[in-house]
């Protein structure tokens, strides 16, 4: 078979469906002349089966299809592309929450909340640093449902602490000492956004957050203030 020598699986790769296409020019016009060649040298009382080169032009055919189902799915990812970038875009400087317990302290502010799944007896709250120093303790709000915790950046001394990502750990317990869930969550301004391996990621402040994470996208405050 002429064809032997060809490849009829789909190409995947981007980029590719034109030089395959290319490529099959060629190949036809190759098989083309081989047959022009053949039936005219072909032995009248032994001619060629027209069904084996019948069959070479369906393999071509369906070569063709093929590269040209793949040209038009290049033409899809890179409008996906196109409007992954401008979605990026459209996130910086937007004021988001999301699920997470890294808190971004970002001028000496840092904002976040925790929710309790039932009322708690006692809730402790415990900021730690990037070495999992513990720089601030404090009582939390007990209550069933969700509350919001403000920090100003100072550790248990009142001392400044440089902008960073901080784990928030919330710690609530029942009157006999076993565990409530709870969930912490963190906010504050996007600054940058960037494509990864599992999706788009954005930066708020100095804390890298999946977008898939994400809970609530807002204005910035200042255009919220006008209106």
């Amino acid at each position: 078979m002429i064809l032997d020598s060809l490849s009829t699986a789909p190409t995947a790769a981007a980029g590719k469906a034109a030089a395959d296409a290319d490529k099959l020019g060629g190949d036809l016009n190759r098989f083309l002349t081989l047959l022009v060649t053949q039936l005219q040298n072909q032995d009248p009382l032994d001619p060629l089966d027209t069904n084996e080169f019948t069959a070479q032009l369906v393999q071509f055919a369906g070569v063709e299809q093929q590269i040209n189902q793949n040209a038009h799915l290049e033409t899809l990812i890179e409008l996906g592309k196109a409007g992954g970038v401008a979605a990026m875009v459209g996130m910086i400087g937007k004021r988001v929450e999301a699920a997470g317990r890294i808190v971004p302290l970002v001028h000496g502010q840092a904002h976040a909340s925790y929710s309790l799944a039932e009322a708690a007896a006692e809730t402790t709250l415990s900021l730690r640093d990037a070495d999992g120093r513990v720089v601030l303790t404090r009582s939390g709000e007990t209550g069933a449902g969700r509350h919001d915790f403000v920090w100003d950046g100072r550790d248990a001394d009142g001392h400044p602490l440089p902008d960073g990502g901080y784990t928030l750990e919330v710690t609530a317990l029942r009157t006999d000492g076993s565990s409530v869930a709870a969930e912490s969550q963190i906010a504050g301004t996007v600054t940058s956004a960037a494509a990864g391996d599992d999706g788009v990621i954005l930066h708020v402040g100095p804390v890298a957050v999946a977008m898939a994470d994400v809970i609530t996208i807002a204005a910035p405050e200042s255009q919220q203030d006008q209106r």
